[in-house]
């Protein structure tokens, strides 16, 4: 990949409305400022400045893309594309919420970095992400147009027509296991083995982003789901009440933090990517749902007793990048 060229009058063009997101332009800018910011509930942002080459724009990085600033891939003078975001005016302010970035290699020839700081005044300015951005859910942008070349598009459109097809059974079937825990009829045992696959969708899921991460080589951090992981207790000790308790929270916290980080992580490679990496992303998801939705449906309807045995085999197997 060649030197990054910062796109001169981006931001120009994000004030005036004439760019709000990814569908009309990927600007590549360099990071001035990184500030880390909490909001009124007590969860951590960064706060970016970032300039065009001419003028400066406040962007914050999705908490999910914490760990690029974190791990340093993200700091003063790192070029970063916007492979994802949204330009919202707030208080009369533009502010560009960053779902995914691509962090550029260093150019030869920019500005100068802009040096700056960001006052005590100008943090406490900055809204409640949660006040004005809408949050991603797990069908987020899968669904969209992809930008893919034309001598492969019939075959690009697809894969990602069956992968969306995997992801609604696999959503359904969530909400089928949901119901399952919760029904008096089912056994004890049933329960505890349900508690067992729930915590392997976690760790399944986590893997899959990890292999694609190694597939892409782009240096990209591991999913870092909000709260903290349920312990997956599933003691013959326990009451039922109590291991259905522990079952409920760990099937939610894997939807709603892990499931829906995953998808999110995904979808601007799907979308906008080079063919290559749209293809091993749309790999990965239907490598990953297939297994897991089979784990749960044995579990409800088998008697399985929820280990997932067959994860070591299945990473020898099917290499697809």
């Amino acid at each position: 990949m060649g030197d990054a060229t910062l796109t001169a009058g981006v931001v120009e063009k994000m004030v005036s409305g004439e760019v709000n997101n990814q569908t009309d332009m990927t600007p590549v800018l360099r990071v001035t400022i990184v500030k880390p910011h909490c909001d009124s509930d007590a969860r951590q942002w960064q706060v970016l400045m970032m300039h065009d080459g001419t003028q400066s724009i406040t962007g914050m990085l999705g908490r999910h893309l914490n760990g690029f600033v974190e791990e340093k891939l993200i700091q003063v003078g790192t070029v970063v594309r916007l492979i994802q975001f949204v330009c919202k005016t707030v208080q009369d302010r533009m502010l560009v919420y960053v779902y995914q970035v691509e962090v550029m290699p260093r150019p030869t020839e920019l500005l100068p970095t802009v040096e700056g700081t960001l006052t005590a005044q100008q943090l406490e300015a900055i809204p409640n992400p949660a006040n004005w951005i809408e949050d991603c859910d797990d069908s987020m942008s899968l669904s969209g147009e992809s930008f893919v070349p034309a001598t492969q598009e019939s075959d690009g459109e697809d894969l990602k027509a069956n992968v969306l097809k995997l992801v609604a059974i696999f959503r359904e079937t969530l909400s089928d296991a949901k119901r399952f825990i919760h029904n008096t009829k089912v056994s004890k045992d049933e329960i505890r083995a349900s508690i067992r696959c729930f915590n392997e969708l976690v760790d399944n899921f986590h893997g899959g982003w990890d292999d694609f991460r190694a597939a892409t080589k782009r240096g990209l951090p591991p999913l870092a789901p909000e709260g903290v992981r349920p312990q997956a207790d599933d003691s013959e000790e326990l009451s039922s009440d109590k291991l259905r308790l522990i079952a409920a929270s760990l099937l939610k916290y894997f939807r709603k933090n892990v499931f829906k980080l995953f998808i999110m992580a995904f979808s601007p490679y799907v979308l906008i990517s080079s063919d290559d990496d749209a293809k091993t992303a749309l790999m990965v998801i239907k490598r990953s749902v297939e297994h897991n939705v089979n784990l749960v449906h044995r579990v409800m309807n088998e008697g399985f007793d929820g280990i997932d045995r067959d994860v070591d085999e299945d990473d020898d197997v099917d290499i697809w990048w």
